[in-house]
């Protein structure tokens, strides 16, 4: 097989201990198979999340083009990691295999993320991401809104109201025009 990213011949090695893969030697790109990573998850046990490296939210994509399938020739798909994340896994889903480019391995094990990979690929996982960046947006409309401090303040209040037992009377309270007495 041949490299998708700079058509460099692949070589089977190890990804990490038990995880075999395609890998090219010019640019690292990683060509693994899910069937592979099935069998590798079920042998090792889930590590705690590794500490998060220097840098490894900021790599950017480097494969932002349609890619096609060295196997079957179709379309890979592209999913989003997570939204601070800037790179996208590619799949065909048809042959069930995955294209990490160079750095996206040493990215998901530096994010904690290597044991995710089938959620990540999930249609409930990219739900998540986009809820998360939904979520991430609306929080930044309210700061840019409110301003560094008063966003600040009002994230203070919310979370002391959040689990408030008179939640509903202390909002009550505040959104009254006049006083309320109780």
């Amino acid at each position: 097989m041949y490299c998708l990213s700079c058509n460099t011949e692949t070589r089977r090695e190890s990804l990490e201990p038990g995880l075999m893969a395609e890998q090219c030697p010019t640019c690292q790109g990683t060509w693994l198979a899910l069937e592979d990573y099935r069998r590798w998850l079920a042998q090792v046990p889930r590590q705690a999340a590794a500490d998060e490296a220097a840098g490894a939210e900021m790599i950017e994509e480097t494969s932002p083009r349609a890619l096609r399938c060295p196997d079957c020739e179709q379309l890979l798909q592209k999913y989003r990691v997570a939204g601070h994340l800037k790179f996208r896994l590619d799949q065909c889903g048809a042959c069930r295999k995955v294209w990490l480019d160079g750095e996206e391995w040493p990215a998901l094990r530096a994010q904690g993320l290597t044991h995710s990979l089938l959620h990540i690929l999930s249609d409930r996982g990219q739900r998540e991401v986009r809820e998360t960046e939904s979520r991430e947006r609306l929080d930044a409309s309210w700061r840019a809104r409110l301003g560094d401090a008063d966003y600040a303040e009002a994230q203070r209040v919310r979370a002391w109201l959040s689990g408030h037992p008179q939640r509903a009377l202390l909002l009550a309270y505040l959104q009254a025009t006049e006083p309320v007495l109780g």
